[in-house]
């Protein structure tokens, strides 16, 4: 990829956009010669931000019309066009070569797993020229996707695509280290997965982010190997001395059960089209543990480990030289406060350490009773100091989306009583472990530290004003949270989903989730399902929920750079936003093990062997209280830790050896429930995002809401996101409930009155599309839809279904040009209104012939259900309206009738319409499918009732809103902001504000 982009520029050609990325590695001829002369007739000219858009311009800025100095010549498309054309089908055919060698090797590689052959040492210096080469080049190529590199033109916007391939193996250890023997390079052998060893390694190098992130390591023995970790950072766009932090030369790693590759680039690397780098390839963050002396296992790891002295960089200066130093020189590493990449924090470390070795009836290590009288002999100024670095590095964890190992460092710090000495700082550490408990969504704890900050701060003597100033935010937000958690999110809140929906470009919400009249069951046959637990009517809020993860093109880690990743097996391509959802999946799963059920015990898709949560009780929303805390709950919050580091002892009991309170219990749980860090096989994240992410995600208020577009016509734009409980929703092409995203929010609703034990059911794939076109997409899930609409389809035949597809697919959409220069004309050639009537009258006749057409394909029996209507019926009634009022309300009826909506039996007098919008409605039942396309017929209805009945108009106008409220809510704004614009003429605000 790097070397066909570079070339580009090179002969002055722009960048393939987004959309033609994706048609890089197409085989179709046509397509790539296609691609190829677009490609040639875009300069790079265009590409920066002086360039003036039009010779006017061009004159104007330059006086002359002459081109600045620093311009690139332009290029005359006509005259080169021929030549560019040649020129770039030429790196096109060298571009998919080099592919093809790179899928060859990852299946030579595979294929050699069987008989591994020897790999000869490299040595240390060509290692770390290759490596400071590699990122060398890396760090021109960020340079050259934001400014021209000669020239040193700002381009309009920053665009760095990246490929990586995918296939034929992942792997990842769910052994504990200490049931595994060390590796060392007279084993070394590749391709060869070592079970039942660990390699004990050293960075000895910067580090190299492509997607992702390598480095070379030593051994003990002075060996060394290049490293490539998959899934290192959400963030594409770390380099340089923010990188290097995450992991600094000379911090010791073990990895278990390591796989060594022919070329360790195979998985988040550069493709490098077939060439061999030999080195471990790390498929997933969980098998690399950083160790220090203070984790787990460390003293296992590291006893009688000698290192032989090479001649490499100096660690930094604040690099810990022995473990002791934690607590007068602590924090030394990935944000300069005391922990490096994925690690915790070193208090947490030590008192979890401590803990189970209590919990197993161990005694401590001769190093922790340092560390413990080191602690016991600090003096207060270096108490305190150590308390303020340690606050520092919770808001550093919080500020980088890992609140669960904030947590156990405040946890930590609460039990050696590092924390809540001082009453000048009791209010505040109470105000930061709060926000940690908010961000958790532990919403009940949050409110209550929140409000015993107050109280501390006031006893502090701190000015009242200030300390409220501070904590009022943080509790009014804690408390609209929890209230939304225990009693679903009201109109309001759906109303801020929208709105802010529509605001910023990544919403992201602070929700937790919420299951209202359902229950988590056994389906036979589809694995989980949701149920309804008692009789419910339509519109009624059923789920709510907040992605786990959730990824956008735009956000900051990722803007401008657009991945692909190939993989060889399924020839499917992930973009951006799914690989980085994957990353912050598993991130996400180590910093709060709590998330691994609900994320991997979601199923991967056929074939896929299920993890070992799928089988596990799915974990439902736990029920909340929505009101404040208790007295109690805030004394409690409020309370000091009685003992310090004697509530670690072995009795279990407190300073005085009675039992804990409930808070030192608490934090103990917190503490040891961060040692489980889960074994997490990234693949299986993989496929668990593939078959059950939620992406694109659009806002209802777009255009394309209703149609199934996304935002940007790119792939590579779209938005991935995992929300396990959703997830567990089986499939229905015509569903009982609608799914609705608002940013990372989802809510499911209702559709029509069900009964208690139905099971709910929404879209994987949109039923409206037509019936082969559902097959095909649903076929990667490995079922066949037996839904209602699908069994029609069945009936009205492969045949008749193919035929309709092509009549709606290719016929229609030439009839809609016509309307649309038709609408766009209308008068325009100063016809007579009998002549505008005609064209009106020929263009809804050819549709109406189009109707027949397509009905012939329906079988005799099928019933008022055939949504290929729907919109064909809308546009005959746009056009007849023009000369027959009454003739396009009946074809308004007709769409949504073919859509599943029944009319209701409505006397035409506007006596006895009250606020009930459904009593009012004049549908008695909500359609299936196409509910956007229902709103705009019954406003297209209200419309034209309105010059000659306006209550039967207003009751139109009230039956959109009750539909709109049924699948979306929000309130009449949502609404009126979707539609009012679209029917200036009617007076719908007036009707239903």
């Amino acid at each position: 990829m790097e070397d066909l982009l570079r070339a580009l520029r090179n002969i002055g050609l722009a960048l393939p956009d987004p959309e033609q990325l994706l048609q890089l590695s197409d085989p179709d001829p046509e397509v790539q010669s296609n691609l190829a002369q677009l490609i040639a007739l875009n300069p790079s000219t265009h590409e920066y931000q002086d360039e003036p858009r039009d010779e006017h311009d061009a004159g104007a800025a330059d006086g002359d019309g002459g081109s600045d100095d620093g311009d690139a010549p332009a290029m005359d498309p006509l005259m080169d066009a021929d030549l560019f054309r040649g020129a770039v089908q030429a790196l096109l055919e060298n571009y998919n070569k080099f592919i093809d060698k790179e899928r060859d090797a990852l299946q030579r590689e595979h294929a050699a797993l069987a008989s591994p052959k020897k790999i000869k040492p490299v040595p240390f210096r060509a290692l770390m020229a290759r490596q400071d080469a590699e990122i060398k080049r890396r760090a021109e190529e960020v340079h050259a996707a934001g400014c021209d590199p000669d020239t040193g033109r700002k381009r309009r916007r920053f665009y760095l695509p990246r490929q990586t391939f995918d296939g034929y193996g992942s792997y990842a250890s769910d052994k504990p280290l200490v049931d595994l023997s060390r590796l060392d390079a007279d084993d070394f052998a590749a391709p060869k997965r070592f079970e039942g060893r660990y390699l004990l390694c050293r960075v000895a190098s910067r580090l190299n982010l492509y997607v992702s992130c390598t480095f070379i390591a030593t051994l003990p023995s002075g060996h060394a190997i290049p490293v490539s970790i998959s899934h290192f950072t959400p963030n594409l766009h770390l380099s340089g001395a923010d990188l290097d932090a995450h992991l600094p030369i000379g911090t010791v790693l073990a990895i278990r059960e390591p796989y060594i590759s022919q070329n360790h680039f195979g998985k988040g690397g550069p493709a490098l089209g077939g060439k061999n780098v030999p080195g471990v390839r790390v498929d997933t963050p969980s098998d690399v543990l950083i160790v220090d002396g203070l984790g787990q296992h460390d003293e296992h790891l590291l006893q009688g480990v000698e290192w032989q002295a090479l001649q490499v960089e100096a660690a930094p200066a604040d690099h810990l030289a022995t473990i002791e130093d934690i607590w007068k020189q602590s924090p030394c590493a990935a944000n300069t406060k005391g922990c490096r990449w994925l690690q915790d924090g070193p208090l947490s470390r030590f008192a979890a350490r401590r803990l189970k070795a209590h919990q197993e009836q161990r005694e401590g290590s001769t190093s922790h009773q340092k560390l413990e009288t080191a602690l016991e002999a600090l003096d207060e100024a270096e108490r305190r100091a150590l308390a303020q670095r340690t606050r520092q590095l919770a808001e550093s964890l919080l500020q980088h989306n890992r609140p669960g190992a904030a947590l156990r460092e405040v946890a930590a710090a609460r039990l050696l009583r590092v924390l809540g000495q001082d009453p000048k700082f009791d209010g505040r550490d109470l105000e930061l472990e709060g926000r940690i408990l908010h961000h958790l969504g532990d919403y009940e704890r949050a409110n209550a530290a929140f409000e015993a900050a107050l109280k501390l701060a006031a006893a502090a003597g701190e000015d009242a004003a200030s300390a409220g100033e501070r904590v009022y935010p943080h509790l009014v937000a804690a408390r609209a949270a929890q209230q939304s958690a225990a009693e679903g999110p009201s109109h309001e809140n759906v109303w801020s989903y929208y709105f802010d929906s529509s605001s910023y470009p990544t919403p992201r919400f602070d929700q937790g989730d919420w299951l209202g009249a359902v229950a988590v069951q056994d389906i036979p046959g589809a694995g989980r399902g949701l149920v309804l637990t008692r009789d419910v009517e339509e519109g009624e809020l059923l789920l709510s929920c907040k992605a786990a993860a959730s990824s956008y093109a735009i956000d900051s880690g990722c803007k401008g750079i657009y991945l692909l990743r190939y993989t060889v097996e399924t020839g499917v391509t992930s973009t951006t936003t799914q690989v980085l959802a994957a990353t912050k999946s598993i991130h996400a799963m180590l910093d709060r093990p709590e998330r691994a059920l609900p994320i991997m015990g979601l199923t991967a898709g056929p074939g896929v062997p299920d993890s070992r949560w799928v089988s596990q009780p799915y974990p439902v929303p736990p029920k909340r209280s929505s009101g404040k805390p208790s007295a109690d709950s805030i004394a409690l919050a409020m309370s000091g830790i009685e003992g310090g580091i004697a509530a670690l002892s072995l009795n279990g009991g407190g300073g005085g050896g009675g039992a804990v309170s409930p808070r030192v219990e608490h934090y103990r749980a917190v503490l040891l429930a961060g040692l489980d860090r889960p074994s997490i096989d990234s693949s299986y994240v993989d496929g668990v995002l593939r078959f059950n992410a939620f992406g694109p995600a659009p806002n209802p208020g777009t255009a394309e809401s209703d149609s199934g577009g996304a935002l940007d016509a790119s792939e590579l734009s779209r938005s991935t996101m995992v929300h396990p409980l959703p997830a567990i929703l089986n499939h229905a092409c015509l569903p009982n409930v609608s799914s609705v995203f608002f940013g990372d929010v989802v809510t499911t609703r209702a559709l029509h009155p069900l009964k208690a034990g139905t099971e709910i059911m929404h879209q994987y794939v949109r039923g409206e599309q037509p019936w082969p076109l559902r097959r095909s997409q649903l076929s990667k899930h490995g079922f066949v839809c037996r839904c209602g609409i699908c069994l029609l389809d069945e009936r009205d035949g492969d045949e008749a279904c193919r035929t309709r597809q092509k009549l709606v697919g290719g016929s229609f959409p030439m009839l809609l040009e016509r309307s649309r220069i038709l609408l766009k004309d209308d008068g325009a050639k100063g016809q007579s209104e009998a002549e505008r009537q005609d064209d009106h009258r020929d263009l809804a006749s050819s549709l109406e012939d189009l109707v027949d057409q397509v009905q012939a394909t329906y079988h005799a029996e099928r019933g008022q259900l055939r949504p290929d209507l729907m919109a064909i019926w809308q546009k005959i009634a746009q056009h007849r309206a023009k000369f027959d009022v009454e003739a396009a309300k009946d074809d308004e009826r007709n769409a949504l009738a073919s859509i599943g909506a029944v009319l209701a039996l409505h006397p035409a007098a506007t006596a006895g319409m009250g606020p009930d919008l459904k009593a009012a409605s004049m549908l008695s039942r909500l359609p299936d499918l196409h509910f956007d396309g229902a709103i705009k017929s019954m406003l297209a209805l209200s419309s034209l009732c309105l010059a000659q009945d306006e209550g039967i108009a207003k009751r139109w106008a009230q039956s959109a809103l009750w539909a709109h409220e049924c699948t979306i809510g929000g309130g009449p704004d949502v609404f009126l902001d979707r539609w009012e614009a679209g029917y200036a003429g009617l007076p719908v605000r007036k009707w239903i504000k």
